[in-house]
């Protein structure tokens, strides 16, 4: 029996260099599988987000057909002072979330009662936002300010009136009376310099027009066609931006 000690292992740069092909294409592929999830994700997010929009659009028709006008942005007391916001106004119209029971209308938003009781309500996020959890924090505004058209004034006699828009990052309660104020905000899509229209979605933002249709806004959007739409009832406008089913 020929007892030889086992050869060292041999260096082989061919082999090296097949090692390394194998593993780049493993990691190409694998890259790609996990872009491909990420798309699909962002999809079903995407999708989510329309819907949360059009449950808005429907509640503000319902409250239109009920009042004969879309409900102004905030709501206040007789001093004044803004209480809350227009989502909370229309939620009876969405949902029985039993929230009526235990929300203090005569007391303001920020009242630890009212925040006890509405911070963990999740309806008014879009599902790509990266807002803290139990925060409260909402992604769907209106656009307000000294330029811009009282909400309330609006009928579906315009449907080319962007009536709701979506806003990433956003430090805005829910039941807070704060929006998107038109007389502050960059009116081109996704601007990380300023308040504007956003999301976390790819390259633009949902919008909700007067009529309940939502379209997607990108960012390529021109930042002055977008503002005579937030400013003006532009029958059959041009700038609206790419209808979402």
């Amino acid at each position: 029996m020929n007892d030889q000690p086992p050869k060292p292992f041999q260096f082989s740069v061919r082999g090296l260099l097949v090692f390394m092909a194998v593993i780049s294409v493993v990691c190409f592929v694998l890259s790609l599988l996990v872009q491909v999830v990420r798309q699909v994700r962002e999809k079903e997010r995407s999708h989510y987000c329309i819907n949360n929009l059009k449950e808005i659009g429907y509640a503000l028709s319902s409250y239109h057909e009920f009042y004969s006008s879309f409900p102004p942005p905030i709501t206040a007391d007789s001093n004044g002072t803004p209480l809350h916001s227009w989502r909370l106004t229309i939620l009876p119209f969405i949902e029985d979330t039993g929230l009526d029971d235990r929300y203090v209308y005569t007391l303001p938003w920020n009242h630890r009662n009212n925040l006890a009781v509405s911070s963990s309500y999740q309806h008014f996020i879009c599902p790509s936002a990266r807002n803290p959890k139990g925060s409260g924090f909402t992604n769907y505004v209106m656009v307000v300010g000294q330029e811009r058209r009282d909400t309330s004034s609006q009928t579906q006699d315009h449907p080319d009136s962007i009536i709701v828009v979506e806003i990433a990052n956003s430090d805005i309660h829910w039941t807070e009376p704060r929006d998107l104020n038109f007389d502050e905000m960059s009116f081109k899509i996704n601007d990380k310099t300023k308040p504007s229209i956003s999301s976390h979605h790819v390259h633009g933002a949902m919008v909700l027009y007067a009529d309940g249709s939502v379209h997607f806004l990108d960012e390529s959007a021109d930042p002055e066609e977008l503002k005579k739409l937030l400013t003006e009832n532009l029958e059959g406008a041009s700038g609206r931006g790419k209808k979402s089913e």
